[in-house]
């Protein structure tokens, strides 16, 4: 799937600790789930202010979804 190293690549680019970043992706019937995880620091990049970075990657995984007929959902890992 296209969008899968694409959102790869957009974390990658968001974030200070690269080599951190780990994209898991899960199919079933119900659609596409992305969990990922990122370096404890790089979390505030991921997030940004408000959410407004989490929501805009989860908006960009609905349009990629709809390019490719599948629901995809993200699930941001909280670092331990």
């Amino acid at each position: 799937m296209k969008s899968e190293k694409i959102f790869h690549d957009l974390i990658t680019h968001l974030v200070i600790n690269k080599d951190d970043v780990d994209v898991q992706v899960k199919r079933d019937d119900r659609g596409v789930l992305f969990t990922l995880s990122v370096h404890p620091k790089d979390m505030c990049f991921v997030i940004g202010r408000s959410g407004r970075t989490v929501q805009m990657l989860r908006y960009l995984l609905h349009i990629a979804g709809r390019a490719e007929q599948a629901k995809i959902s993200l699930i941001v890992n909280d670092p331990v």
